[in-house]
């Protein structure tokens, strides 16, 4: 599932309580440069990849499968941009609002789900393509 995904700017003090711990990293893979958003949830961490590498307003994410919790304070081949406490201000089938309050900074991610084919699946699709041709 794709989202887009805009960032407003917060208050330093979340509204509610944590929801748990969130950690942005910057990575890079063979589809290219792109952030991992990780949500501490129970004994495991959700999230997204985002396009790019920096989180600018019109980012495309897909969901990402469940990680191990420990990818919270592993940072392995990836950059650490930022690491604090989340919480969910607004979550439903089209859309969520998420408060960051991070080491870094302070703000409001919000996801609009939108139609498509996740870019993995594109880019899969156009590789295989290549290689036909190729043949």
């Amino acid at each position: 599932m794709l989202w887009h995904l805009t960032r407003e700017p917060a208050d330093e003090r979340p509204t509610a309580a944590a929801h748990g711990r969130f950690v942005l990293h910057r990575h890079h893979d063979a589809v290219g440069p792109h952030l991992d958003l990780r949500l501490e949830h129970a004994d495991c961490c959700l999230g997204w990849r985002i396009d790019g590498d920096s989180l600018t307003d019109g980012a495309v994410a897909t969901e990402k499968a469940p990680h191990p919790a420990d990818w919270l304070d592993a940072d392995g081949d990836a950059v650490r941009e930022d690491a604090g406490t989340y919480e969910w201000l607004e979550r439903g089938e089209s859309g969520a609002r998420l408060h960051l309050h991070g080491q870094q900074s302070c703000y409001v991610i919000r996801a609009d789900r939108a139609e498509g084919l996740p870019p993995r699946t594109i880019h899969d699709a156009t590789q295989a393509l290549r290689d036909a041709q190729r043949e």
